[in-house]
């Protein structure tokens, strides 16, 4: 009678972890050529880069279906094997994955959703792909560059390029109107944040406080002029401290998403680093609207090139922390913005793991590792 014989089951190398890549890219098909103008420039560096099709993590990592998990059980692989240091997402998301409403979603790399929140469950946390064992350390920096289209990665690789010619170590921030009832003082909380800059950043920085501005629908729209002014005559970095919404900076509307394409200037050398420290700015999940990040981003030649703002609902205290912490690192000479961010974040995970809300729901967009001068 025959007998079966038992073999060991050969094991099959994984086609997507030959060489190596500090800075490794995720992309659909559609825009790996896109992003290869960034890659070479980040080789130029000295960094080793590489690109892979998201289509193809599915394939080796969850059997062809579409799932964020297998995304980042593929990181863990490629932190290990390829040296990978920093994450870049090509691509936005949505939770209506399937178009189900019929507003013509686009999720080209879904994110992971989580808690961030005493009352918010269910953020989609990028954050997720950088903690790879769940112990609320981040080992990897990740960023996204929310796109939709071929024309706005164009147009956003391009922003990123040039945004070394911008005016190094100038800075401007916006803030709310002081509240008494909350206890909050957002324009003095500021001075603090600008007070632990580099020194050289400190020297030039500009500001525009709602305080400094009648309430009302006048006083708004002069502060938005200035912040305008600001903005277009070329800052490296701009910063905004106070309440937020997914598409509004302000409970006064200081600034829409909506007002980015006419308010900002269309000279790729000013498109500033963004940095919102309130709530729900980089909820880019939402099908029915474009939020902070995306007017911010995919504004063609106008707008950012990268922002840093938080996916969920966050407190007070929380964004003070993060703001103090974030930004006395984004001004250390040549630091890359996933570092700034990764440091920042392990830093409050040890000293103030209080702080959950911002620590895991700030979201990088934008190219972990570029650099400010």
């Amino acid at each position: 009678m025959p007998q079966p014989e038992l073999r060991v089951a050969a094991l099959h190398a994984d086609p997507l972890l030959g060489g190596a890549a500090e800075l490794l890219a995720i992309a659909p098909a559609r825009f790996m050529a896109g992003i290869e103008p960034l890659l070479q420039a980040r080789r130029s560096e000295g960094l080793t880069a590489r690109v892979v099709d998201v289509e193809a993590i599915y394939a080796h990592y969850s059997g062809g279906v579409v799932d964020p998990r297998a995304i980042r059980s593929f990181l863990t692989n490629a932190r290990s094997q390829l040296g990978t240091r920093y994450v870049l997402l090509v691509g936005g998301d949505t939770y209506d994955y399937f178009d189900r409403l019929g507003l013509g979603s686009i999720s080209d790399v879904p994110t992971i959703y989580g808690r961030t929140h005493a009352v918010v469950n269910h953020a989609p946390l990028d954050h997720a792909f950088a903690d790879l064992n769940d112990d609320g350390q981040i080992e990897l920096s990740v960023g996204r560059l929310p796109v939709r289209t071929i024309a706005e990665l164009g147009f956003l690789i391009d922003k990123i390029l040039a945004a070394p010619a911008s005016p190094a170590h100038s800075v401007l921030f916006a803030a709310e109107r002081a509240n008494a009832a909350e206890g909050a003082d957002y324009a003095t909380e500021v001075e603090e944040v600008i007070s632990a800059l580099q020194p050289d950043w400190q020297l030039g920085a500009q500001r525009v406080y709602l305080d400094n501005y009648a309430a009302g629908s006048a006083g708004v729209a002069a502060a938005r002029n200035d912040l305008r002014a600001a903005i277009n005559a070329g800052q490296r970095v701009v910063g905004y401290y106070g309440h937020g919404s997914p598409t509004v900076w302000s409970r006064e509307q200081l600034l829409q998403s909506g007002q980015l394409n006419a308010l900002l200037g269309n000279a790729a050398t000013t498109a500033p680093v963004v940095a919102e420290f309130g709530c729900w700015g980089g909820y880019f999940v939402a099908p029915q609207f474009n939020t902070m990040s995306h007017g911010w981003l995919n504004a063609g030649q106008r707008g950012a090139s990268g922002m840093f703002a938080s996916s969920g609902l966050t407190d007070h205290a929380s964004d003070r922390r993060m703001a103090l912490e974030l930004m006395q690192r984004l001004t250390v000479p040549g630091v890359r913005l996933g570092d700034a961010l990764l440091n920042s974040k392990q830093f409050l995970q040890d000293q103030a793991p209080e702080y959950g809300d911002v620590i895991r729901g700030l979201t990088l967009f934008g190219d972990p590792s570029m650099r400010l001068p």
